[in-house]
């Protein structure tokens, strides 16, 4: 039996007792606790088998009667059904992971038949594969590749270039924010990290947490975070940060992971129950350097829930297939409601690997949104050292970290994510020229 991701779908589900039972299982999560009258008519028996597997001790009724003590038939006297309801047959047979931030859940060992019916009745049912990787780390255009061999802080030039110094000069360095990551993990132990809060979670490939104590399963987490808020090499060197370790299996080299872990940590990541982890700090931005192939809705959801009802901003790589030519961007970089970001190198010159093209699927939307750089950006590895890497992972935390910057220096867009994304946009110059459509807006300058 396999994993899958379910989503619903509202305008494909005619079956509305199965949308009142999955209002009713976020609803369970989300307040911890709820009432029969209060709940999306009808609640199910399986609704209180879901909220104890979300951990919520007593699901009752208004007289204070244990739902799990309620007969069916007498819970759904009055009400109307059109059918029965699929999802109460899986939860009666699989194990159910709630991801109030997704609007889905994750079915284990779910049965053929039974994801037969799911679909059948509207809901979007996907298979659990690895649809995410690490971008793969490409030689700049001038030749250099990024080593293992150690590099002074002092040779991160992107502090500069993207403003950050002058904005720690001017005395904003990321206090009160916490910078959410998705990404290989974070070695804790580095110097660029001493005394600094950092929680932590570990995700397996069906969305359990396996672990809470800081470890790195590649080195390419440790890199992000410290770019994005390293006491030394960091944009936002005063940041709390929040790590989602999503990309653990690794093959070939380089670091992947499934979309049930990936959405799972991010699901973590802003705030909802998770059991084996405890909440972390409220996330003030989240970064994904991390992309799938093309374009690939199954973030979408969750981003837009983060953003639209929590005020989280979201910003991802683009990808750095670009010297395969336009339109090889990944998702979630390439979504509209992602700030996509490209990378650009000392002379601000968009790197040749940095993506751009069109999306389709939001009318031709042009990506990426802004540039930042990428190119032999010296950061922190795993025990104690510092490496250059290019590519546009390194690119997105530069402009996470500055996210935090510009919410200290202006608090009152903090949870207006249009409008902080304008001012993001506004702090942009303009690239070469030869640039083009490849820089989006420009890069990033504070």
């Amino acid at each position: 039996m396999t994993t899958f991701v379910v989503f619903a779908p509202r305008d494909r589900i005619e079956n509305e007792k199965s949308l009142a039972s999955f209002d009713a299982f976020q609803d369970v999560v989300a307040s911890r606790t709820v009432r029969v009258q209060e709940a999306a008519a009808p609640v199910l028996s399986a609704v209180a088998k879901l909220g104890e597997e979300a951990g919520v001790a007593r699901v009752r009724d208004a007289a204070n009667v244990s739902l799990m003590e309620i007969g069916h038939s007498e819970m759904m006297s009055g009400d109307a059904v059109d059918g029965p309801d699929p999802l109460e047959a899986v939860a009666a047979t699989s194990k159910v992971n709630m991801l109030p931030a997704v609007g889905g859940l994750i079915l284990q060992d779910a049965k053929a038949e039974e994801v037969a019916r799911l679909r059948d009745a509207g809901f979007e049912v996907v298979e659990n594969k690895r649809y995410y990787y690490v971008p793969p780390e490409p030689v700049a255009a001038d030749g250099m590749a990024a080593d293992a061999g150690a590099a002074h802080p002092a040779e991160a030039w992107h502090l500069g270039h993207c403003g950050a110094l002058g904005m720690h000069a001017a005395g904003f360095d990321g206090q009160g924010s916490c910078i959410g990551i998705l990404d290989t993990g974070i070695d804790p132990d580095h110097p660029e990290f001493a005394g600094k809060r950092i929680a932590f979670a570990r995700f397996d490939k069906d969305g359990n947490v396996v672990g809470t104590a800081p470890v790195d399963t590649g080195d390419h987490g440790t890199h992000v975070s410290a770019i994005a808020a390293g006491h030394s090499v960091g944009v936002a060197k005063a940041a709390d940060l929040a790590v989602a370790a999503v990309l653990t299996y690794r093959s070939n080299g380089r670091n992947s992971g499934f979309l049930a872990q990936i959405l799972a940590g991010f699901n973590w990541l802003v705030g909802n129950p998770t059991a084996g982890a405890p909440p972390p700090p409220e996330v003030t931005v989240v970064n994904a350097s991390l992309g799938g192939k093309g374009y690939r809705p199954y973030l979408y959801q969750s981003i837009r829930t983060a953003r639209d009802d929590l005020g989280i901003p979201f910003v991802g790589a683009i990808g750095n297939a670009g010297h395969g030519g336009i339109n090889r961007h990944g998702s979630p970089g390439n979504y509209d409601i992602s700030i996509g970001v490209g990378a650009g190198d000392i002379d601000d010159l968009v790197a040749d690997f940095s993506d751009w093209g069109t999306v389709t699927q939001f009318g031709n939307l042009a990506k990426p949104d802004l540039c930042a750089p990428g190119v032999a950006i010296h950061s922190a590895i795993p025990g104690g050292g510092y490496a250059p890497k290019n590519g546009t992972s390194m690119a997105a935390p530069c402009v996470a970290g500055a996210i935090a910057l510009i919410l200290q220096q202006m608090p009152h867009l903090d949870g207006d994510v249009a409008a902080l994304e304008q001012e993001v946009y506004s702090r942009i110059v303009p690239m070469s020229v030869a640039a083009g459509v490849r820089a989006g807006r420009g890069r990033l300058a504070l």
